[in-house]
């Protein structure tokens, strides 16, 4: 008796769910469904994880999920040309570096053969300035015989300009020479003038001992200038061109040495 009731009741839930299954919409018997489904345990089978699994599938991972989530979209047909462009552009701006590089690489073989020119150019320098010392001071050791005498009017030599200076340097000094004074050369410097008022010519003259050239040089710079005809006469040493120079910008700082 008590079996046929249980088995009864059982019947009467059925077809109680199945009512309640008829009276619910379409929709929401399909959530309820799957809910029912889950809650649904079988009474003869005990519930263990492998039996959750089977019924709800298996659990997938955060970083699965996260990975199916980031899954690369496909590349729409417009996109592809502003790849293609992108990649087009890329390669210009490679080819502009390759070029800038060849052309870094050829300004830095300029540089280099520039510094070795300036370099070579800067020694040459150096010879320069040193050969032309030296030059200079040759031309002036080939001078030391020499004076130069300023003031003396044109033509007052005559036809012999050694003979006049011989008689009149003497003279003009007031210093008598042992052995006589000699000259080897003695000319004017530049073109003749006609014009007798303009300033005269100087004359360089080149003497046969050397001792007599110091003697009238130093008489000239103690008691210079000297006076012939009332002209004044002006004797100093014959020096190179360089040493002229040299001597003038001297000369014009020379006040303010001597205060």
């Amino acid at each position: 008796m008590g079996e046929g009731r249980g088995r009864a009741t059982k019947q009467d839930g059925r077809l109680e769910r199945e009512l309640r299954a008829e009276a619910v919409p379409e929709g929401r018997r399909g959530r309820e469904d799957s809910r029912t489904t889950h809650r649904v345990r079988c009474p003869s089978t005990p519930t263990t994880a492998a039996t959750r699994n089977h019924v709800r599938g298996p659990r997938r991972s955060g970083t699965q999920g996260r990975k199916l989530a980031t899954r690369p979209r496909p590349i729409r047909p417009g996109k592809r040309g502003g790849i293609t462009s992108l990649t087009l552009e890329t390669k210009s701006m490679r080819s502009d570096i390759a070029g800038f590089q060849s052309r870094v690489t050829g300004l830095k073989q300029r540089m280099g053969s520039l510094e070795t020119q300036i370099n070579t150019s800067q020694v040459r320098e150096q010879d320069f300035i040193y050969l032309r010392s030296k030059l200079t001071d040759m031309e002036d050791r080939s001078r030391r015989d020499n004076i130069r005498i300023l003031g003396i009017p044109e033509n007052e030599e005559g036809s012999d300009m050694q003979t006049f200076l011989t008689s009149t340097v003497p003279k003009m000094i007031s210093l008598d020479f042992d052995p006589p004074l000699e000259f080897q050369r003695a000319h004017r410097i530049g073109p003749k003038r006609s014009d007798n008022s303009s300033r005269p010519r100087p004359i360089i003259a080149c003497l046969l001992r050397h001792n007599q050239t110091r003697q009238i040089l130093q008489v000239a710079r103690n008691h210079g200038p000297f006076r012939i005809d009332q002209h004044e006469i002006r004797i100093t040493a014959d020096y190179s061109k360089e040493t002229n120079e040299r001597r003038k910008a001297f000369l014009a700082l020379r006040p303010g040495f001597a205060n």
